[in-house]
């Protein structure tokens, strides 16, 4: 019998150990930071080859996995909230209560990618949503880049522009040499006309769609009431 106890313990202190290491790499693994690309609530919705669109999305009370923001990136803010963030091996740091939230539509362009790696933690009731067009090329020098009327934003990343479009009604005829991106910011139904086709529906605030350079195109409201649309071009 002792032979078996000797084994039944043996076995034990095995489970133990093994315990301990399976936490201890948890406790590493959450530790490690990873690019924003490979952050699960980071969604890639669409890739270029020299840009991704990033659909980023956390719940009420949710924390992201520390990650690290690679290239330059363009914000559209869906919906504010309150979050905390911790760069890694600092502690948590939570947004002033007299900081206002970011109206819907916000536009935030961040090119610094030498922050160190960080996680954000959403600590308000409700969901934080941002919609981002992140640049993996070049740029164009914006002295190279004669601006134009209208432009809301312009950095060698992107332009961009806002269209607050009534009931029923569309842009002008718009072009782009660029690559663009439409990103709808408040309630309605909207689609992107080129030539006698439709395209790029969307129904629902962060509905987006994409359209290669060259072709010209209108935003069209389709519902009744007034409706919000951010033209991004990306300079590739």
């Amino acid at each position: 019998m002792r032979p078996k106890k000797t084994r039944t313990y043996q076995a034990a202190a095995l489970l133990v150990v093994s315990g301990l290491v399976a936490a201890h790499q948890s406790a590493v693994a959450q530790n490690e930071s990873i690019s924003m690309h490979e952050e699960p609530r980071h969604r890639l919705v669409f890739e270029h080859d020299q840009f991704n669109l990033v659909d980023l999305s956390i719940p009420v009370g949710d924390t992201s996995l520390y990650h690290l923001h690679d290239f330059p990136t363009f914000w559209v803010v869906l919906n504010d909230v309150r979050i905390e963030s911790q760069t890694l091996g600092e502690e948590w740091v939570r947004q002033p209560e007299e900081r206002p939230l970011r109206p819907i539509g916000t536009l935030v362009s961040i090119d610094n990618v030498t922050r160190p790696p960080h996680r954000v933690r959403n600590v308000d009731k409700d969901t934080l949503h941002l919609f981002a067009v992140v640049h993996k090329g070049f740029g164009v020098d914006v002295s190279e880049d004669v601006p134009e009327e209208g432009i809301e934003f312009d950095d060698r990343w992107v332009r961009a522009r806002r269209f607050k479009l009534a009931g029923t009604s569309s842009s002008s005829m718009l072009h782009s040499d660029w690559p663009s991106v439409v990103v709808q910011a408040t309630p309605g139904q909207t689609d992107v006309p080129v030539g006698e086709y439709s395209t790029g529906i969307k129904t629902v605030v962060g509905g987006w769609s994409w359209h290669e350079g060259g072709r010209p195109f209108r935003l069209r409201n389709l519902g009744l009431n007034e409706v919000e649309l951010i033209l991004i071009e990306v300079k590739i």
